[in-house]
């Protein structure tokens, strides 16, 4: 199906393609490019514009892959990985060529309205300091290992992840850290649901700074359906943790993976590399309905790794979820019960420009119940180019 009646297109290639604009097209396949296949590749280019585009790239190479090109700009965009019939399937390990968009050497980038479907990780984002990520939905990123994140930064210090929404259901992903700050120092995420993980080994959020990185900001992010723990610094240095919840995680295998390591553990500060936590404060956290309700809620592996806790046992109702919808409007995915878990085309330079009048682009952000046994209000539709309202339910902070 056309997207929004904007051009189809082969894969797209921008090198050194300064304020290049691209908008209103369907691109599909992929193409070989200088750092690996991808539907849309841009190298050595400033301050190019992707605004209202469609990918669908197989699952073997990448949606929109960009190096060295600094102050890009990314608006309404959705990735699909095609062929993605199972996960941990079609990419090599520790490959990065299955990602729905994978970003390198690219200072003060801005990804809003993005909706990502399928890839091995949702958003990598390598040396890219000062990014900024808001308004994102990730369903079913399947790894394998050591990819599996909706977002990660890595290397990328001063940098922010808002408003954002991942919903890995157990037998169709294959996830490690849903969102993973990696060596990357004063990184801020916020506003946001996280439904579903089958890792033995991975956690809501992880903030991980063994190369001695420090700062950290985490806050109102409601991390739910986790096995290994639902936030952790691991290690970090000065990391704030604040109203964030945790429930309904499981003890046990899911989705025929093994049973998490840390038997249900919920916040972490642990050391690693010789590298101890210190410092991380929680502050009005809260957790419900857990699956080893006699461990302590959180757990430090060296001396003074929380400066302080303040973790109350309280039921609370999962803030909205965050489902966009391009063009049409598709069914939003089933979601992860607290209960029982749930080429064509040819190689360009350069986009063409958008047709003249082309139709207007329609768009819908639906906030449905993030879980469907927590008694989560109705949801309610607004229009993609208004301003996003919060859950009544659930003000956001």
């Amino acid at each position: 199906m056309e997207y929004c009646q904007g051009r189809q297109s082969g894969p797209i290639q921008l090198i050194g393609q300064h304020n290049a604009h691209i908008e209103l097209l369907t691109i599909r396949g992929a193409s070989r490019t200088p750092s690996g296949p991808a539907a849309l590749y841009c190298e050595g280019s400033r301050d190019v514009t992707i605004r209202r585009v469609r990918i669908e790239h197989p699952q073997h190479a990448v949606g929109l892959l960009f190096v060295r090109c600094p102050r890009l700009l990314v608006e309404q965009l959705e990735v699909i990985a095609i062929g993605t019939d199972r996960p941990n399937s079609g990419c090599a390990s520790g490959s990065h060529d299955c990602e729905n968009v994978h970003g390198q050497h690219s200072a003060g980038v801005t990804l809003t309205q993005l909706a990502l479907t399928g890839g091995s990780s949702g958003v990598e984002l390598h040396d890219c300091p000062y990014a900024t990520l808001r308004t994102l939905a990730v369903r079913n990123v399947r790894g394998p290992y050591p990819r599996g994140q909706a977002v990660q930064f890595s290397l990328s210090p001063h940098s922010v992840l808002e408003d954002f929404y991942a919903i890995n259901t157990p037998f169709d992903s294959w996830v490690e850290d849903i969102v993973s700050v990696w060596r990357s120092a004063n990184c801020s995420v916020r506003r946001g649901l996280i439904d579903g993980n089958n890792s033995p080994t991975g956690v809501g959020v992880m903030f991980e700074n063994a190369g001695g990185e420090a700062g950290g900001y985490l806050a109102d992010v409601d991390a739910v359906n986790m096995g290994d723990g639902c936030f952790s610094g691991y290690p970090a240095d000065g990391l704030t943790i604040h109203r964030c919840r945790c429930g309904w995680n499981h003890c046990k295998g899911w989705g025929g993976r093994e049973d998490p390591k840390s038997g249900g553990q919920l916040w972490a500060a642990g050391d690693e590399n010789g590298v101890r936590s210190r410092g991380v404060v929680v502050r009005e956290c809260t957790y419900w309905d857990v699956c080893a309700p006699w461990r302590p809620a959180h757990w430090q592996q060296s001396e003074r790794g929380f400066a302080s806790v303040d973790i109350t046992q309280r039921q609370f109702t999962p803030r909205a979820a965050l489902q966009l919808s391009f063009c049409s409007a598709p069914p939003p995915p089933e979601r992860a019960s607290p209960a029982t878990a749930v080429e064509q085309g040819v190689d360009v330079e350069h986009a063409e420009k958008p047709p003249p009048e082309p139709a207007p682009l329609t768009a819908a952000v639906e906030q449905v119940a993030g879980v469907e046994h927590a008694n989560m209000p109705g949801g309610v539709k607004v229009c993609l180019f208004a301003l996003l309202e919060p859950s009544t339910s659930d003000p956001v902070h």
